[in-house]
């Protein structure tokens, strides 16, 4: 949680990478892949680090995007990590590079399916349907989305959480970039 909370800071986010702060969150996540607790404050410290575009990168090459699906895949019936999970990949598909590397790794797949595990928890669907937007800048994710029953997700989410502006705004997004 320490990470989490510092990497919430421009400053710190810079810092921290400095410092080899991301191997040591994704070392950290491999090494207690089983602990729920790990894996939903390593995704949410990487969600905030992934706000500086030069991490983002970084994350990426430290296989951060790999921690981040495995944390996911392992924890599926645990909706804060999958809260934050989704919210790391939201952050990292803002780059280019990773928007192909997160559907390689089966990214869109693990947010639909955390999306319809905690169809009642407005927050992974507000950063499910954040993620899918940015993927979804991607030609070829736009496909996959809709192969892997992305809309559907969003569509779900909308409906779910009519009286919610963030999950409406990021779903419209995401309906926007598919259309």
């Amino acid at each position: 949680g320490a990470l989490w909370n510092l990497a919430n800071n421009a400053d710190n986010q810079v810092k921290i990478a400095e410092e080899g702060g991301i191997g040591a969150l994704v070392a950290a996540m491999r090494a207690h892949g089983s602990h729920a607790d790990v894996q939903k404050n390593g995704c949410g410290a990487l969600m905030n680090l992934a706000f500086n575009d030069d991490n983002k990168v970084k994350i990426a090459e430290e296989g951060g995007i790999g921690a981040v699906l495995a944390a996911m895949r392992a924890h599926g019936s645990h909706a804060l990590v999958q809260e934050s999970g989704c919210g790391a990949l939201w952050n990292l598909a803002c780059n280019a590079d990773n928007k192909v590397k997160i559907a390689e790794e089966g990214g869109i797949g693990a947010l639909v399916a955390a999306m319809r595990a905690h169809g009642s928890h407005a927050d992974v669907q507000k950063n499910g349907c954040g993620a899918l937007m940015n993927l979804a800048f991607n030609d070829d994710n736009k496909v996959k989305i809709a192969e892997e029953g992305g809309i559907g997700a969003v569509l779900a989410a909308m409906r779910a959480h009519g009286s919610h502006a963030l999950v409406q705004e990021s779903g419209c997004g995401a309906l926007w970039n598919l259309a």
